[in-house]
C-alpha cells in the first residue's frame, strides 16, 4: 500500500480465507474472512462457545492471526507463529503466506456480540529490485537472503503481556 510519511498500511491479501480468534489465550476459534475490495478492511464472522470447563473469566480479550496458517499454537503467555523460510511473492506484491498480521482486542466485562480488532504486521517485508542486471540468457529462478547476526524466519512467539516477539525457533535464510 501507499505508506503516509514512514507508515505503510496493514492491507489483506486476495487469498486471506481464514483468521484464527484466541479468547483469552484459552479457546481458538478460526473464522472465515471477506476481504473488503480496497484490501484495507476484513470481516469475519464465528460463533464464540465456551467448554463448560473453560478457565475464561472476565475480562476478555480476543487476539487474532491472519493468515490462521501462520498460527502454530499458544500457552498461557504468548502465541506463536510460523514465517515461512520458502517465500514465493505474487507478481508486484509481497509473498502472502509471509504477511502475518495479529491484533489484541480492548478487554471486555462480557463477551461483546461485535469486536473491533486493529491489525498490526507480525513481520516485515519489504521489496527487492535489481537494476542493470546483465544475465545474458539466464534467468533468476531464486534470491536467498541470510543473516549471520538475526533470525529472518522460522518461528516467532508474541508475548501478550508487554506486547514483544520472542524467537521460539528461528531460521537465518528466506
Amino acid at each position: 500500500g501507499t505508506p503516509d510519511g514512514t507508515t505503510y498500511p496493514t492491507l489483506w491479501t486476495a487469498n486471506d480465507e481464514a483468521v484464527k480468534l484466541l479468547l483469552n489465550l484459552n479457546e481458538e476459534f478460526t473464522a472465515d474472512v471477506t476481504v473488503a475490495d480496497d484490501f484495507k478492511t476484513a470481516s469475519f464472522n464465528t460463533e464464540v462457545k465456551l467448554a463448560a470447563n473453560d478457565p475464561s473469566a472476565a475480562p476478555y480479550t480476543f487476539y487474532a492471526m491472519s493468515p490462521a496458517s501462520a498460527y502454530i499454537g499458544k500457552t498461557a503467555e504468548r502465541y506463536s507463529a510460523t514465517i515461512p523460510t520458502t517465500q514465493i511473492p505474487l507478481e508486484n506484491s509481497v509473498a502472502e503466506a509471509a504477511q502475518i498480521l495479529y491484533a489484541v482486542s480492548e478487554e471486555f466485562d462480557e463477551i461483546p456480540n461485535t469486536v473491533t480488532l486493529n491489525f498490526k504486521h507480525f513481520t516485515a517485508y519489504g521489496k527487492l529490485s535489481f537494476v542493470n542486471l546483465e544475465l545474458g540468457d539466464a534467468n533468476v529462478t531464486s534470491i536467498a537472503i541470510s543473516s549471520t547476526d538475526v533470525n529472518l524466519a522460522g518461528r516467532w512467539n508474541y508475548v501478550v503481556a508487554d506486547g514483544t516477539f520472542t524467537e521460539n525457533s528461528g531460521a537465518n535464510e528466506i
